[in-house]
Parts: C-alpha cells; sequence; structure tokens
C-alpha cells in the first residue's frame, strides 16, 4: 500500500528587502511551512526599524519595528468601497483618497 504524504496547506515564501534606493540591495526569501507570526520574529530578532507589510495580523507584534503597512493593499481597499452603481464615480471619498494614495506614493 502507498503511504500518502502529507500537505501542508499554507506555506509562504517571506521576502525581506531593503529600500530600492539602497547602495547594496538585498533580496533574501524565506521558505515557511506556515505564515505564522513568529516566523518574522525570529528572522527580525535584533532588527530595529520600519518594514512594510500586508495587513496580517502576525506583523503586529514585531519588537523594535514599525509597521508602515503596505500602500497598495491600502488602494486596493479604497477602489474595493467604490459602489458598482453610483453614476459619477469621481465624486466619491473612496475615489478621491485613492487619488490621493496614486499622487503621494506611487508619484
Amino acid at each position: 500500500m502507498k503511504k500518502e504524504r502529507r500537505i501542508r496547506r499554507n506555506p509562504i515564501c517571506g521576502v525581506y528587502a531593503n529600500i530600492r534606493e539602497s547602495k547594496t540591495p538585498i533580496r533574501i526569501f524565506e521558505y515557511k511551512p506556515t505564515r505564522a507570526g513568529y516566523n518574522p520574529q525570529i528572522f527580525l530578532d535584533g532588527f530595529h526599524g520600519f518594514v512594510i507589510t500586508d495587513g496580517y495580523s502576525g506583523y503586529n507584534n514585531l519588537n523594535g519595528v514599525t509597521n508602515a503597512y503596505c500602500w497598495a493593499h491600502a488602494r486596493r481597499k479604497f477602489v474595493e468601497s467604490i459602489p458598482s452603481n453610483i453614476e459619477n464615480v469621481n465624486e466619491t471619498l473612496a475615489k478621491q483618497g485613492s487619488r490621493y494614495d496614486r499622487k503621494t506614493v506611487w508619484h
């Protein structure tokens, strides 16, 4: 009889990078079998500074780290909040927020 392999359902490949303006660009890919919050805690242990992440709560308890969150994820929420049956989308606060985000972040 064949043994069945157990497949993990939520693996994650974390990507750690510095800012693109850095003189020495760094990209580190770290595979983990789960997206548990202790994974970034272990990897970033001793790091102090800012990180840009999605809204996953596993990043909320990083010691010495300020979470700047991801502007693309924030922008998507503005766009998703625009009602589909509105005549003039440009008049909505969500569209105005989306335009503001584009001006300030994606210049």
